[in-house]
């Protein structure tokens, strides 16, 4: 897919744009720079958290308006006041957060706002919307049917529900910000298999993903965006280590650890026996010691997240026992797991592990607040905002304060806040649920730093996730999970390769 487009004319022209908010220069590019997006192009958008990608598809996409510079579309002058208009001159977007009202179908959701194309004189058509939304599910996510509710649907299956709803309006411009990021193979096969069939109609894509190997795969030019310019357009097949070095200013490094050899000498935390849950896993054993990174692969579905709940006392198993520190472990809540020392980092951050319209602070120190109450269970907060500062201080989050909302912070920093209320008082289990999805290569290579830190200090790791080099680069052990069953089990030392673990997932 990464064969050049040639004779291609201009789709999106973009000049000069700047956009800034307050001290913060979203988007600060010069007078000359310029950004051109051709007819069935897939241009890739790379850059750590922070660098404007999103602001520019916003800006794009009329969420925002820019403080200066020009956008032509298909030669003319371009600048839209808002999503509507955007979409009536030929702009969808397919957004990094949730874009589905919860409590709405899949049809409601598809034609809100615009009902008119399955309406009558303003009346909504029922029998044509159906049928309307089930030919445009028929092409992208067959399986989803548009009279379910869309909180009854995986995260996987709402973003392809939004990107469908996106296609079916015919665009001249796609823009997909990080939908990949939540995606598991074979969801990601029928996003680029979408992705091939609109750049053949000549679609103009712009795509926002943080995993260089989709940009080899998928994008015919990529650009490089940091602090908010524009720093270079090259081929989508270009060196990683050179766009690394763009996005990020320096070399990374290795991103996972340098040892090859495991460490298992500590003493057991958690002890897995028989573990059963109908229809998720069953059977399964598995041991976690101190200091030790247990990493859980296989495909999506394959019971991981299930056993991740169990776990954090959300979902109960059927059978099986289970022992943290050497005694019986059977919580009722997430609030006993908590008690007993366990934390969990959801995959989903931004709808499960963080509060988005609550202040840093509070998210901080949102699990300790009973150790940190008075009688009665009045809470003063005086002392949270020393604890806040030293998680911002240690975990390097990229904020305005401890007054700072999680809402205004990069996927990256986000994380980081996710992962800093559980390390106020450090647990004696630390569940990681995909914990690098989404965010950049400079974020994924402290989030490392951390998880080995933790890990050195005593803490027991189970690292659940679907990319690969991290669940090899980063664990001691390894288990794989297939149809929730354990079909393989091996050790850092072994040197396992890729091509084994995608034998023991499908």
């Amino acid at each position: 897919m990464t064969t050049t487009v040639s004779g291609s004319t201009a789709a999106l022209t973009l000049r000069g744009l700047r956009r800034h908010y307050a001290a913060t220069k979203a988007l600060d590019w010069t007078p000359d720079s310029i950004l051109e997006i051709k007819k069935g192009e897939v241009h890739g958008l790379l850059g750590e958290n922070g660098a404007g990608k999103s602001t520019l598809l916003g800006v794009i996409a009329g969420l925002t308006s820019p403080d200066g510079g020009s956008m032509e579309l298909l030669g003319r002058p371009y600048a839209p006041g808002s999503v509507v208009e955007a979409r009536r001159r030929g702009v969808e977007i397919v957004l990094q957060e949730p874009g589905l009202v919860p409590s709405l179908t899949v049809a409601e959701n598809f034609l809100l706002g615009r009902g008119s194309v399955a309406s009558r004189a303003g009346v909504l058509l029922p029998g044509r919307t159906l049928r309307s939304v089930g030919d445009a599910l028929q092409r992208i996510a067959p399986h989803v049917s548009p009279r379910v509710r869309a909180d009854s649907l995986s995260l996987e299956d709402r973003k392809l529900v939004e990107l469908a709803r996106a296609v079916h309006f015919k665009p001249a411009v796609l823009l997909i910000d990080e939908m990949s990021a939540c995606l598991g193979h074979d969801r990601l096969g029928l996003l680029f298999d979408a992705m091939r069939g609109l750049t053949d109609a000549g679609v103009a894509i712009v795509y926002i993903s943080h995993y260089l190997e989709e940009v080899h795969e998928v994008c015919h030019t990529v650009s490089v965006l940091k602090d908010g310019r524009l720093m270079r357009t090259l081929p989508g097949d270009s060196d990683p280590d050179t766009l690394t070095r763009l996005m990020v200013g320096r070399p990374t490094g290795a991103l996972y650890r340098a040892d090859t050899e495991a460490r298992t000498g500590g003493e057991e935390v958690l002890k897995v026996t028989g573990l059963t849950l109908q229809d998720a896993y069953e059977d399964i054993d598995l041991t976690v010691r101190e200091g030790e990174i247990l990493g859980i692969g296989g495909l999506v579905g394959c019971g991981a997240g299930h056993l991740a709940r169990t776990l954090f006392g959300d979902l109960r198993a059927d059978s099986g026992t289970v022992t943290l520190g050497g005694r019986p472990y059977a919580p009722a809540g997430p609030r006993q797991a908590i008690r007993l020392g366990v934390a969990y980092v959801p995959p989903d951050r931004d709808r499960e592990g963080v509060l988005l319209r609550s202040s840093l602070s509070q998210n901080i120190t949102l699990p300790t607040l009973r150790q940190r109450s008075l009688a009665g269970g009045l809470y003063g907060g005086r002392a949270d905002a020393g604890i806040t500062e030293r998680m911002i201080k240690d975990l390097g989050i990229r904020c305005r304060g401890g007054a700072d909302l999680p809402a205004n912070l990069s996927g990256g920093n986000r994380q980081k806040v996710v992962l800093s209320k559980w390390l106020v008082d450090p647990p004696k289990l630390l569940i990681l649920h995909n914990p690098t999805r989404g965010i950049d290569v400079g974020a994924k290579a402290e989030i490392y730093a951390l998880m080995q830190r933790l890990a050195r200090a005593g803490t027991a790791i189970l690292l659940i996730t679907d990319e690969l080099p991290e669940l090899l680069g980063m664990s001691d052990r390894i288990v794989m999970l297939r149809r929730g069953a354990v079909s393989y089990r091996t050790v850092r030392d072994a040197r396992p390769t890729e091509e084994t673990l995608v034998s023991r997932m499908i």
